[in-house]
């Protein structure tokens, strides 16, 4: 898990997204999104065993630093119409941890952004937290 008051800190890690941990995806580059927490209150629902989080976009990306309550992509902030939610099952590894760090401007958390077949429409899915690395989409 990334613990600072900016990804400057740990710039090296993300400096190097681009060729560490980026992978072709359907013809384009997938990369990890990054979530720092904020003082206030996050946007979470938990429906029977989901929870969604809704966030909102930074306009620049991770590796030049994660402004307080919003999520990024390693390489860039988020764009026109892409989905602001983020889908995750508490009970997976890192997942009250995540929900916790929401609260803590001082944290930023790394995420691993699942592939599902087909996309859900209503939410980015986490694979996994405090991870960037990537796999390569998978459907038929």
């Amino acid at each position: 898990m990334l613990r600072s008051k900016s990804l400057l800190d740990n710039f090296d890690l993300v400096e190097d997204i681009d060729e560490q941990s980026a992978t072709l995806y359907k013809g384009g580059i997938l990369f990890p999104l990054y979530c720092r927490g904020s003082a206030g209150s996050p946007s979470i629902t938990i429906n029977g065993g989901e929870a969604k989080f809704n966030f909102k976009w930074g306009n620049q990306a991770a590796r030049l630093g994660v402004t307080p309550g919003t999520c990024a992509w390693g390489d860039r902030g988020g764009g026109p119409g892409e989905r602001s939610s983020l889908c995750f099952s508490p009970s997976m590894p890192g997942g009250v941890e995540f929900i916790e760090n929401l609260r803590n401007p001082d944290i930023t958390t790394p995420i691993k952004i699942a592939s599902p077949c087909p996309p859900r429409p209503d939410c980015l899915v986490a694979e996994k937290f405090n991870s960037i690395e990537q796999t390569p989409e998978r459907c038929p």
